[in-house]
């Protein structure tokens, strides 16, 4: 048992962190959570502008760092070469199974391209402008477009909900009561 020099309890060994040196902190993990959550807000400003400068200031680094941590973290004794043809093998039974999205997909990305279809401004679900991506309710109907931005196009596919129209008109009935 030890007490908390903050909040004053006596707590077991594992409710304090431990040091580089192994020697125990003497402020509990919930005093010093709280702590780095205040101060965060209350610096929130300066925090968050040196964080910019440091990732201006560093990009090639970080970049590479990320690159490497990708490579040791994800594939650390795995054969790349297996892993490449799992991959392409996992990629090929999709489009043998898909070949009606895949046909879809490019006639929607030719009609926007040669102007024959216009890509929409904004999500007809939330109205958010920005990147946005194609649903196709009926892949038959391959010019019938929903536009979503990809927050509401994930929600749309894990909502379980039959049919986008009624999709949207439930969150458009929801924002206004």
């Amino acid at each position: 048992m030890a007490t908390c020099t903050k909040c004053e309890e006596d707590k077991s060994e594992d409710c304090f962190g431990k040091r580089p040196n192994g020697s125990p902190y003497r402020i509990c993990k919930e005093c010093q959570k709280e702590y780095r959550r205040c101060r965060y807000w209350r610096k929130r400003e300066e925090l968050l502008a040196y964080n910019k400068e440091y990732r201006e200031k560093n990009r090639e680094i970080l970049a590479h760092k990320r690159t490497e941590r990708f490579k040791v973290k994800k594939f650390s004794g795995y054969d790349q070469q297996k892993l490449r043809e799992r991959r392409k093998r996992s990629v090929t039974k999709w489009k043998e199974k898909n070949k009606h999205k895949i046909r879809a997909h490019e006639l929607v990305r030719n009609a926007i391209n040669n102007g024959s279809l216009v890509k929409g401004t904004e999500c007809e679900k939330c109205g958010k402008q920005g990147r946005l991506e194609g649903h196709h309710e009926d892949y038959s109907k391959a010019y019938e477009v929903v536009w979503l931005c990809r927050h509401c196009h994930g929600k749309y596919h894990g909502s379980g909900v039959n049919g986008v129209v009624e999709f949207i008109r439930n969150s458009k009935q929801s924002k206004t009561t």
